[in-house]
């Protein structure tokens, strides 16, 4: 059975594009962050889709300070 698929990794992108408009490009590290998060939860926990452990990234508040910085500037 796969986990993680093209389609999970595709809506987790989306999750992303939808909370970083324009500057989604310049947020690499906190999109990557949450894919291998995601990834670390499917491997600890095989009886989990990958679908059910995207969270959305206006819940990260790295990811909300890391797109705050970028709006402003820094």
């Amino acid at each position: 059975m796969e986990r993680v698929t093209d389609d999970d990794i595709e809506a987790l992108v989306q999750e992303w594009i939808r909370f970083g408009g324009e500057a989604i490009d310049r947020l690499p590290r906190p999109t990557l962050r949450s894919l291998v998060h995601v990834l670390d939860l499917c491997e600890e926990n095989p009886g989990i889709a990958a679908r059910d452990c995207i969270t959305e990234p206006e819940r990260d508040p790295q990811a909300n300070e890391a797109l705050l910085r970028l709006m402003s500037g820094e």
